[in-house]
This record gives C-alpha cells, structure tokens and sequence, in this order.
C-alpha cells in the first residue's frame, strides 16, 4: 500500500488495516517508504487524505488515531482544533456528573486546554492561544472552587 500512489483506489483496504489496530505500523510504513523514495508532496497529501477519509468513514469516533495522524503529518491546526474538542467534551462529561466533587474530567479538560495552547503558540495563532490559556485559568480556578 505504501508503495502505490493510488490510495484512494485502496481505501478499502486502508478501512481494513485502520479498523484492525494497524493505523500505526501504516504510518510507520508509509514514513519509511516516503525517506526513501523522497515522496512527492502531493503523493504524501494522497496518502494523508486517504488515511483521514478511512478513518472518518471506519472509526469517526477514535480521536486517538485522529491525534496520531495529524500529529504524523504534523497539522498542528487540526491537532489544535481536536484538543479543543477534547476539552469541551471534557467539561461536558463533568457537568453531567451528579457527583461535582470528582474533578477528573476538569484535570482532562484543563491538560487539553493547555496543550492546545502549546500548539497555537508552536504556529503564532496568538488570539487561539490566549483563548486557550484562559478557559484553562478559568478551568484552575473551578477546580480550587469548594463545592
């Protein structure tokens, strides 16, 4: 597969390696061919779009491979906007607790925040960043407010 430029012929079978845990060793893979063919960019966009089209269609829902590719590909504003996503969902999980006291998913939120913010910083997205850095202040200070 990582030979062949044509990926989005072999979607399905990228569907196939990607819902049997092999999303990693494709990657690793794919990097190894790429170093030593020197890939064009736009074979490595083909390959990056075909990846991310199996992942939404096979596993929509496994952020953690989402987060692996983008962090393979490095796209740091998709990394950035995923962490986010993370955060709030975070938040969410907490807000329906009926137990208040459990401040686990706040600790998630506010890591997610955090490095959201490390990554619009790494890019220069300076208002991104701010933002960032302010729902995880205003995430500390819930986290310290008695109940």
């Amino acid at each position: 597969i990582t030979g062949v430029e044509i990926f989005y012929a072999l979607n399905f079978i990228l569907g196939i390696l990607i819902e049997n845990g092999q999303l990693d060793l494709l990657l690793q893979k794919y990097s190894a061919a790429a170093d030593t063919n020197t890939g064009t960019a736009e074979a490595v966009r083909g390959f990056r779009m075909a990846v991310l089209t199996s992942l939404k269609h096979f596993n929509p829902n496994d952020l953690d491979a989402f987060a692996l590719v983008y962090t393979h590909f490095d796209m740091k504003h998709e990394t950035a906007t995923l962490l986010e996503s993370r955060a709030e969902q975070s938040c969410e999980q907490w807000f329906r607790r009926y137990n208040k006291d459990q401040d686990e998913d706040l600790l998630d939120s506010l890591r997610y925040f955090i490095e959201a913010a490390e990554v619009h910083s790494s890019i220069d997205a300076g208002n991104k960043t701010r933002k960032d850095c302010a729902q995880a202040s205003l995430l500390s200070l819930q986290i310290r407010m008695p109940y």
